[in-house]
């Protein structure tokens, strides 16, 4: 059956989204003539019943069934005119749904609080005061209510309560966006009034709280009826041959859904999705420098993000399914909630097969994408049982990403061998392409008459349009210029209002610009995708390398792409660049034990949502706004990769830093462990990256301790980080004010060494260095009675270090490698 064409389908998924409207509205004191007073179910209803929201409803939308979905979706503790089960008989089976929905979507309701709290008063607390693995209990932290969606507004705040009348504001500003936005999208396309909706209960239901009367709220209002609304949908479809008995009074839902189950193994599928082989495909590039690569590394990492987004929207479109069925998406990984259809495995392993074919055909075998999914029952949304399906669902997924495109690869059980070999073939070696050294190639004019592959330049080409990208638009067919992902098409946005033709659908990268007058239902995706740009026509001339400067492309106008050259630059000292790589720790068991019997499917909607706002949303705001020459290749999820001048790098690390641990309220089982690898611009890119691996392994697994820097040949925890890079700024201030040598730094550099073999080893040999270190600074270092003030600094800080490198302990000492090193590295060149 084609559910899209049922009126009442329509009906129940947007009913889903909208039920509790009302615990939004109530919570205020009044809005135009209307009152807020009421119970909720009743609140929402007679706010949709406005004459203007009628009209615009019916136009596609069974209104009367969609006012009564709002006032009857509880079963109990409320007036008979409020029951779903005292609806009249044609509504009775769709009200009963509703209610259903609502009740598996609220299963992570926690301890009632003993006495009742002032519903208007009430924050939503941080999902991450919950997560505890090792930790001990910390201060509470809540959310303060905001008008938009903004990373910089998602941090959690100590207090306890909001003031009286706080939410006058925030009802006031849904109430006016919401009449502005009906009259201006189209009310006979069901899936963009959908989508405007949903964007709209994202801005403003984020920070509200689904249940003021649990101990401590910690799911928002949002994340509560997007889950409702997802859940809805699967119910429909998989019930919708039975209904008709309920409203023949031939059944009860209850005993519906328990056949349902018994002869199919539950009424819901879980299906995860995971995008393998990322870095080797970005990083497959010869050099970094070379021509337009910088162009070509947003490009590779742009797409694959496409492909995530591109997959995720075609099933649940195969399965007529809302945007809200996608219950996670971030960083080539995906979840939807889908309904256990009797087909749904054929289904499933059809889509599996045809993306091994596109993947394999368009990208020859280097990134794929694995589905693996479990069917489960309506008892597995509660808090203690949904952690399991989860586990089992990611081992499932281990399994699918051990057999790469099993689907082509194997026929009748045997190998395929005609499948391993590739047609294509390269004559010479000089036909290889220069940039990816994969693929065979032809002269290019752009890149200076060097062989490139049409693979790499329709990277540069990307690269080129993605500069002020704010959204992009997907497409069957393509528009014209647009570029080909699968079996679909997209075209970069520099404005969500000029996407060409008729798209299929639009992502924003700026979710709170929903005013604007769009073609597709839209939907928002923050990612993390700053390109440093030229900031003015003289750029180069500004530059000090201006005249030795090889690069074909200059000079740069204003709001152009820097190249890695252009960017290295601008480092301190030696013009190198650095990469950083960081991945959160422990991200899997925080989900599996950190809710421990909280694990309910809205907490892991909020705690997935939440995660990918700060490495998407924070850092694209925070590098814009403080670090632009600062180069994304991919963040998003929990993990990022980021390129940029070598010292830029390292204070952006430590605010990173900072700023996740307040983000997740100062909860210390949240913690991430990083490295950062220093190179030239023409050091072998897929080289940093390898090397970045190996040492961020490192910082997550030596002495069993995570929550580390690996930077500059040393291995720091966070805490000491930025008083390490202060102690650094300082000696590398000395070597360019002439208050210290070159030569003793280096000195320096070498005694760090023999300190950190005598740690590993233990023998005394190496205990040398304090005599040596002694001497240095007796016969090198100026007098503590020096007339010159930053002598005497420069001296007391010396014996400083030689007492703690007697003591064989102390911060000077156990960080002098990180010292040293940046402090030779930022000299300047005549110096």
């Amino acid at each position: 059956m084609k559910f899209k064409s049922d009126r009442n389908y329509n009906t129940i998924i947007l009913a889903g989204l909208l039920h509790d409207l009302g615990k939004l509205l109530q919570r205020g004191e009044s809005y135009d003539d209307q009152q807020t007073k009421g119970k909720h179910p009743e609140v929402g209803a007679e706010f949709i019943s406005n004459e203007k929201y009628r009209d615009f409803f019916s136009k596609r939308f069974n209104f009367n069934l969609l006012e009564t979905l709002i006032r009857r979706h509880h079963t109990s503790h409320y007036p008979d005119a409020l029951l779903a089960q005292k609806a009249q008989d044609s509504d009775l089976p769709y009200t009963l749904l509703i209610s259903e929905a609502d009740n598996y979507s609220s299963k992570e309701r926690g301890e009632k609080n003993d006495k009742f709290k002032p519903y208007k008063l009430v924050p939503l607390t941080s999902i991450f005061n919950h997560i505890k693995i090792y930790a001990n209990t910390q201060e509470s932290k809540g959310y303060k209510l905001s008008i938009t969606y903004k990373p910089s507004e998602c941090f959690p705040k100590s207090f306890d309560s909001f003031n009286e009348g706080e939410y006058n504001e925030l009802i006031s500003a849904f109430k006016s966006k919401f009449d502005s936005l009906i009259d201006i999208i189209d009310p006979n396309n069901e899936d963009m009034v959908y989508s405007v909706l949903y964007n709209l209960l994202l801005e403003f239901g984020w920070c509200v709280p689904s249940n003021t009367q649990e101990d401590e709220p910690d799911v928002s209002l949002f994340d509560h009826l997007k889950t409702t609304s997802a859940i809805s949908a699967c119910l429909f479809q998989t019930l919708y041959p039975s209904l008709s008995e309920l409203i023949n009074k031939q059944s009860n839902f209850r005993d519906l859904i328990r056949d349902y189950e018994e002869k199919n193994n539950g009424l819901f599928v879980l299906l995860m999705g995971d995008l393998s082989g990322i870095q080797d495909y970005i990083f497959a590039l010869a050099k970094v420098g070379a021509g337009a690569i910088s162009k070509r590394l947003r490009a590779r990492s742009f797409k694959l993000a496409m492909i995530s987004h591109w997959v995720s929207y075609k099933i649940l479109k195969q399965f007529e399914l809302p945007y809200a069925n996608l219950i996670s998406a971030s960083g080539g990984n995906f979840v939807i909630l889908l309904p256990n259809l009797p087909n749904i495995n054929d289904e499933l392993e059809k889509i599996q097969k045809e993306l091994d074919e596109h993947l394999m055909k368009q990208f020859s075998g280097e990134i794929a994408l694995h589905l693996a999914w479990i069917p489960f029952a309506s008892n597995q949304f509660s808090q203690t049982e949904f952690p399991k399906l989860l586990e089992e669902a990611h081992s499932r997924l281990k399994i699918k990403k051990n057999k790469p495109f099993y689907n082509i690869l194997v026929q009748n059980g045997n190998w395929d061998e005609a499948k391993f070999v590739f047609s294509r073939s390269i004559d010479s070696e000089d036909k290889v392409c220069v940039i990816c050294r994969r693929h065979p190639g032809e002269s290019d004019p752009k890149e200076d008459n060097q062989i490139v592959c049409n693979s790499c330049k329709n990277d540069r080409e990307l690269g080129t349009k993605l500069v002020n990208a704010k959204g992009v638009a997907f497409y069957e067919n393509d528009p014209g210029q647009a570029i080909p992902i699968l079996d679909a098409f997209f075209v970069p946005l520099t404005e969500i209002s000029n996407a060409p033709g008729k798209p299929l659908f639009i992502l924003s990268f700026e979710p709170a610009s929903l005013e604007t007058d769009v073609k597709a239902p839209t939907f928002p995706s923050f990612i993390a995708n700053h390109i440093p740009k030229a900031d003015s026509n003289n750029f180069c001339e500004n530059c000090d390398n201006y005249k030795d400067c090889e690069l074909e492309e200059k000079p740069l106008e204003k709001n152009q792409n820097l190249l890695f050259e252009c960017i290295a630059q601008k480092a301190r000292g030696r013009k190198y660049l650095a990469m950083l790589k960081a991945d959160v720790d422990n991200l899997g068991e925080l989900f599996k034990e950190g809710l421990k019997d909280r694990g309910s499917i809205s907490r892991y909607t909020t705690l997935s949502r939440m995660l990918d706002l700060f490495f998407c949303g924070w850092i694209q705001e925070t590098i814009a706004e403080k670090y632009p020459l600062l180069y994304m290749v991919y963040s998003g999820g929990d993990d990022l990769m980021i390129i940029g001048p070598w010292d830029q790098i390292i204070e952006f690390s430590i605010e990173l830093d900072k700023e996740f641990k307040r983000f997740t309220g100062y909860n210390p089982d949240f913690h991430f462990s990083a490295s950062i690898i220093i190179g030239t611009p023409h050091t072998p890119v897929n080289f940093i990256a390898r090397k970045a691996d190996e040492m961020l392994e490192l910082a997550k697994h030596k002495d069993d301790e995570k929550d580390k820097l690996s930077a500059l040949g040393d291995l720091i925890k966070w805490e000491k980080v930025a008083l390490s890079l202060k102690e650094a700024k300082k000696v590398a201030n000395w070597i360019n004010n002439d208050k210290i040598s070159v030569s003793f730094v280096r000195n320096l550099l070498y005694y760090s060494h023999l300190f950190e073999q005598y740690q590993e080893t233990q023998k005394a040999d190496y205990l040398r260095f304090i005599p040596l270190l002694t001497y240095d600074i007796a016969r090198n270092l100026p007098k503590l009675d020096d007339e010159d003030k930053e002598k005497q600094e420069v001296r007391q800080w010396a014996e400083t270090l030689k007492n703690q490198a007697s003591a064989l302990k102390g911060e000077k000492i156990t960080r002098l490698k990180f010292i040293s090193t940046y402090a030779l590295m930022a000299k300047e060149e005549n110096k």
